[in-house]
């Protein structure tokens, strides 16, 4: 039984701008690791774009999903065939490298 993924990064730029930010970083992943990414499907439209992937980690693990850029945060939806218990590090690995990317944004 597939495993849900639900995340959402807020961002302070405009969406054209944090797509970008997210399309030159999947083109940079795709490049460096050709040799653990299989991508099946990658459709990119205005607003974000819908993937799948099988990564080689552990055995071959397929995710698949949408990410959406809205005006004010990122939503990635998906599943993948890795073990529920694995779920709360990789939604913690996908926020942590989606901060970095799209930056910090402080609330008071």
């Amino acid at each position: 039984m597939p495993t849900e993924l639900s995340l959402r990064v807020p961002h302070r730029m405009l969406p054209e701008q944090a797509l970008t930010r997210i399309k030159t970083f999947a083109t940079g992943a795709k490049r460096e690791y050709a040799d653990r990414i299989d991508i099946h499907q990658e459709v990119w439209f205005a607003r974000g774009c819908v993937f799948a992937v099988t990564l080689h980690l552990y055995g071959k693990r397929r995710v698949s999903g949408t990410l959406q850029v809205d005006p004010s945060f990122v939503r990635l939806q998906g599943s993948g065939d890795f073990p529920a218990f694995m779920r709360p590090r990789v939604e913690r690995v996908l926020q942590r490298e989606a901060l970095r990317l799209l930056g910090r944004v402080r609330t008071y």
